[in-house]
């Protein structure tokens, strides 16, 4: 008898659907915005609903994911909306940063905020030599895409330029960058290993998809989908072969199912002032990538309907100002699980 972990899982889904339950990946996302370089400074997640189940069956929240955002800005010359890669703010400053939930008038569970490091409980850390430009996520339940059944994919870069060392002032250079996506999973009924996957270019906040026949269940068997990765290389900088590791953070993503299922969005963020419909790809890294990740010990957390939880954030430990291009900096937080539909 296997003991792996995804027989498991394969088997729990399998009963789930027999049972006439579907279970559907969910990741709410939203930020707080803090000025680093005050102590004591102070925010919660700027749309009050955005962790909130606004669907019609339980939610069950497993993990929380926590990135720094990168420090965009516009360049003079050009108007380009530009991402500085280099210092002066590495995910290391999270060290600096502490953070509560509060779920109705409780906490989880302390109402200290306490740094962000200290939620760690959980190994999530890709190859050194990709940190920083791949994610995955081994889905807490499988999810069923059943025979001609397909993904929906878009991606967008949140950049159209880059400067690779934002102290020295580096030249703002446009880029080129290829995301791929790709989807792994098991036949329901040969349990052979499928593994499907696209990839698209972007190089501005133009909308692009990936080409759903990438993503489709094209086989004769209805397939389980386990894991979710995307990985984003630069293609080029300003003509020329770029030999910098791209950045999860200046790509957003949006994945669901059509065909079947709820055709609901997957991945789910503000609504305020208009809704936001793709996601940092870093906060993908729930399995693996460069975001921290907290595991909810036990069931995690259920959100009945109309339920919500607020994340609150502080600076502990403020950077110099010297070292900051800009003054407020976003920090995201995601909360990972599934919906229980019934």
């Amino acid at each position: 008898m296997s003991n792996r972990p995804i027989d498991r899982l394969v088997k729990l889904a399998s009963k789930n659907i027999c049972d006439g339950v579907r279970e559907e990946p969910r990741l709410y996302f939203d930020r707080v915005t803090l000025d680093l370089t005050v102590a004591g400074a102070n925010g919660i997640n700027g749309d009050p609903r955005v962790f909130e189940n606004g669907e019609p069956f339980p939610v069950r929240i497993t993990k929380m994911i926590m990135s720094l955002g990168l420090d965009f800005a516009t360049d003079g010359d050009s108007g380009q909306r530009y991402a500085n890669l280099g210092p002066p703010i590495p995910q290391a400053v999270l060290a600096g940063i502490g953070t509560r939930i509060r779920r109705s008038d409780e906490y989880y569970m302390n109402n200290t905020r306490l740094a962000i490091p200290t939620w760690v409980n959980t190994v999530t850390t890709t190859p050194y030599t990709f940190g920083t430009s791949a994610s995955s996520w081994t889905l807490d339940r499988p999810v069923a895409l059943s025979v001609r059944d397909y993904l929906e994919v878009e991606v967008q870069a949140l950049a159209s330029a880059v400067n690779f060392d934002a102290i020295d002032d580096a030249t703002v250079e446009a880029f080129t960058a290829v995301v791929s996506v790709t989807a792994t999973g098991v036949g329901m009924q040969s349990g052979m290993p499928y593994f499907l996957g696209g990839e698209v270019e972007v190089s501005s906040s133009a909308l692009a998809k990936i080409n759903t026949s990438a993503l489709q269940n094209t086989s004769a068997e209805p397939i389980w989908i386990t894991d979710l990765s995307a990985q984003a290389r630069f293609t080029s900088v300003d003509g020329q072969v770029a030999y910098h590791e791209a950045d999860m953070r200046m790509f957003a993503i949006g994945i669901r199912q059509l065909q079947n299922g709820t055709r609901t969005k997957w991945l789910q963020g503000p609504t305020l002032p208009t809704p936001v419909a793709r996601m940092p790809a870093a906060l993908l890294g729930v399995t693996s990538g460069m975001s921290l990740v907290h595991v909810f010990p036990g069931d995690g957390i259920q959100l009945e309907p109309a339920q919500s939880i607020r994340i609150e954030a502080e600076v502990l430990a403020p950077l110099v100002e010297e070292t900051m291009t800009t003054g407020p900096t976003d920090i995201w937080f995601g909360l990972a699980g599934f919906a229980m539909v019934t």
